[in-house]
């Protein structure tokens, strides 16, 4: 109920104004205009206070015409509030683990016959003094004073957690959990930390889940013993994922007996993604299996114990290959878009499309963890899209690809109209064989999106990335260039800019580059490549978004004037959206 006015004669959401108060606490009455102050006489509906700060007059109603719990008799229990204050009425369906958790812990005051209770800004007035009591009213504070303890609550937290990571051993992060959750007064655990319940919050990750995700089983266990973090269990974080998904996802088989009394309620849950826990591990196991076997077999590990739980009989590696091959079989070569099951076996895969090569319509072709090492199987494959001329799009991701299958891709790129090409998680495949397939003529004419993430290249090879695409004639159709996840970092002790990234952003700076859309999430870069890419947007023809979450930058670079800023402010520069976490 805070509105804020710069400016003269603003309408300000239906509230009109019969005054103006100053900083000396003096009025000028309606009609009576001050010196230096706009002259503001709208009507006000209901009684208000009013005060000037740095030309913006900003108003707090003293009384509400919705229902919050609040009468006039209840004045004596509202917490003193300035004119600055943000507030925010709890409701009992939500906060109803905060409201309980003030009655029971915070300090107790009576007035009269009614009770009010305050712990870390929350404010619960009730009309008995038993935590049993009905509630009546709750308010939390979110002036400057609650919003300043949530603040400092989060940055707390964050530092914790980051405290906790950094542990020598279990038994030095389980001291570590303990002096965080402890109540000061009954020493006992508790969720609720500086008014903030650490079972749901953060919302991506609350403190339990992380602990699954980073395999702290002492600090796991301490906390489903305390009772405190039962709403958490079932709780999903993170693109909807539960504990199992997160332990099979970052392949943490120690944490499955400590989650025992919950395994058969969280197996059977599935993530935003539709994903049951198994699923995600198995996933994460085709992922990794060629890149970090040792990760990839502890992924593999929690998937078959998720399984084995869900359909109450022992499976193996094989159930899952199975698995991928009986989804092979009920997809349909008329769909518009086929994905490939991830962990199927290359041969089916082959033999699948050999035999439905003349029914061939799909317009999109995804294959992610299937080992295509083989040069003949990838050919199969290949080999049975030749008469399919809907194909525009083709993702090999994660497939193994070696400088070996080069050749066969190249002769099926040349025979197609690609669009787009997605070849992200393929370390095997160097640069010189990246360059070799997109001097192939039809892709020249004909490719708009090229995704080459996670490919283990550093930034020795923009250089010859950005020379293929001038000379092939790409840099005239590409629009949108995904280098995700790869280190570009420049050796240190290195003149900047000389190894490569210099001639990457020439590259984005040239006339004929028509790139609209550039990725660089989780890529590390120099302060001085930085320095290069923010020149380089701002002079690039036709650039309009760049991602670079991930990317560490200096916070002299989050200020309101810097290269950045400057860059974007200039009238030559068409880039509209910059992602930067």
């Amino acid at each position: 109920a805070r509105v804020g006015v710069t400016g003269a004669n603003r309408v300000m959401a239906g509230i009109g104004v019969t005054g103006q108060q100053f900083e000396g606490g003096g009025w000028r009455g309606r009609g009576q205009q001050a010196e230096g102050w706009p002259h503001i006489s709208e009507q006000l509906s209901e009684a208000g206070t009013w005060r000037s700060d740095s030309g913006t007059v900003q108003t707090t109603r003293t009384r509400r015409t919705h229902n919050t719990g609040f009468t006039a008799g209840t004045a004596a229990f509202r917490p003193r509030m300035t004119h600055h204050a943000e507030e925010r009425q709890l409701e009992r369906e939500i906060d109803e683990r905060l409201i309980r958790h003030t009655v029971v812990r915070g300090r107790k005051t009576q007035i009269g016959e009614k009770w009010r209770f305050e712990k870390d800004g929350v404010v619960v007035i009730s009309s008995a003094e038993t935590p049993e009591q009905s509630v009546i009213t709750t308010w939390l504070e979110q002036a400057t004073y609650q919003k300043a303890m949530r603040t400092a609550a989060d940055d707390e937290y964050k530092r914790f957690v980051d405290r906790l990571d950094d542990s020598l051993d279990e038994e030095e992060r389980l001291e570590k959990l303990i002096k965080y959750l402890s109540d000061p007064n009954t020493q006992q655990l508790t969720s609720m930390v500086s008014g903030v319940d650490r079972a749901l919050h953060p919302m991506d990750e609350p403190l339990l889940h992380h602990c699954v995700a980073k395999g702290f089983v002492e600090c796991l266990r301490a906390m489903l013993d305390c009772g405190e973090f039962d709403d958490a269990i079932g709780k999903k974080a993170k693109r909807g994922m539960n504990l199992m998904h997160l332990a099979a996802w970052n392949g943490r088989p120690e944490v499955l007996p400590v989650l025992e009394a919950h395994w058969k309620n969280l197996c059977d849950l599935p993530s935003d993604f539709n994903e049951l826990p198994e699923q995600t591990g198995w996933l994460r196991y085709c992922d990794q299996k060629s890149a970090t076997p040792n990760a990839a077999s502890s992924c593999l590990e929690v998937a078959i114990h998720c399984a084995t739980v869900r359909k109450q009989t022992p499976v193996s590696e094989k159930w899952f290959v199975e698995q991928a091959g009986a989804q092979l079989r009920q997809a349909q070569p008329s769909n518009q878009r086929l994905v490939i099951p991830p962990g199927a076996d290359a041969q089916s895969v082959a033999e699948y499309f050999a035999e439905n090569a003349v029914a061939w319509r799909t317009q999109t072709l995804t294959m992610k963890g299937v080992d295509l090492s083989g040069a003949q199987v990838l050919g199969k494959i290949l080999d049975a899209q030749s008469g399919n001329h809907s194909l525009t799009e083709v993702s090999f991701e994660r497939c193994g690809l070696t400088p070996a299958c080069v050749p066969v891709l190249k002769s099926f790129l040349g025979a197609s109209a690609i669009q787009k090409l997605t070849l992200s998680y393929n370390p095997l495949l160097s640069v010189e064989s990246v360059q070799e397939l997109l001097c192939t003529q039809n892709l020249c004419a004909s490719l708009r999106v090229l995704e080459l993430c996670g490919m283990d290249w550093t930034v020795e090879c923009l250089a010859p990335l950005a020379r293929v695409m001038v000379r092939s004639g790409l840099n005239k159709v590409l629009r949108l260039l995904s280098l995700d996840h790869n280190d570009f970092c420049e050796t240190p002790g290195v003149a900047p800019g000389v190894p490569g990234f210099a001639d990457f952003a020439r590259y984005l700076r040239s006339d004929d580059c028509r790139l609209k859309e550039l990725a660089l999430r989780v890529t590390r870069l120099r302060e001085q490549q930085l320095l290069e890419l923010w020149d380089a947007i701002r002079k690039a023809p036709e650039l309009t978004r760049l991602h670079i979450q991930g990317v560490t930058v200096p916070e002299r670079f989050m200020t309101f004037d810097n290269e950045l800023v400057t860059s974007l402010q200039d009238m030559n520069c068409r880039v509209k959206y910059v992602e930067v976490s």
